[in-house]
């Protein structure tokens, strides 16, 4: 019996650090990449090619790229809110929840506003330099909006995932001491008999 609870809690950390792991890959690839992007390569492409137009060309691909990676990070990140929706870090976990959904509003936002702006391009020219500066605006505040609940989506997984000492007994009650990780179990790190 004990064995079998020791075992069932070694699954459920281990389907937790899958999460955790999993999430940190996907926001590295997708948060990473549109943070680099966005503070370094669009104004060093104009720089370079000497042209807000030319650079825009590149930034029009690229944001594509950007969207269609943000539907499996967004996933992943869905399953590390499920993965931890028992945690009793209650307020974080609601965070979480709200940082996740606002992401995934953002994201279903900026596909539509996206294609007004690439339906702008005409033959690699701006159709109507107005509009299309405006609707830009808007894909600008959308992208700023969902870049800063990424930030607190990001803080609040980290909340959800260290645990308080009394937690992490809590669950070494549950699911037995071997399960806990090393240097969270104070009875036997510190040498005092349990």
């Amino acid at each position: 019996m004990l064995g079998r609870a020791v075992s069932a809690g070694r699954e459920v950390l281990t389907v937790r650090n899958a999460a955790r792991f999993a999430t940190v890959f996907a926001l590295a690839v997708w948060f990473g990449g549109f943070t680099f992007y966005s503070t370094a390569v669009i104004d060093t492409s104009q720089k370079v090619l000497h042209s807000h137009l030319r650079a825009g060309l590149i930034t029009q691909q690229v944001t594509n790229w950007l969207n269609m990676i943000s539907v499996p990070a967004l996933s992943i990140c869905a399953w590390n809110w499920f993965a931890h929706r028992k945690s009793e870090r209650k307020f974080w976990l609601v965070v979480l929840g709200a940082a996740l959904a606002a992401m995934v509003l953002f994201q279903l936002s900026l596909f539509p506003a996206h294609r007004i702006l690439d339906a702008r391009i005409v033959e690699r020219e701006i159709a109507d330099e107005g509009e299309f500066f405006k609707f830009h605006r808007v894909y600008l505040m959308l992208s700023t909006a969902q870049w800063c609940a990424t930030l607190a989506y990001i803080w609040a997984a980290l909340m959800v995932w260290s645990a308080p000492a009394q937690l992490i007994s809590r669950e070494d009650q549950i699911y037995g001491a071997a399960a806990a990780p090393i240097g969270t179990r104070p009875d036997r790190d510190a040498g005092i008999p349990a």
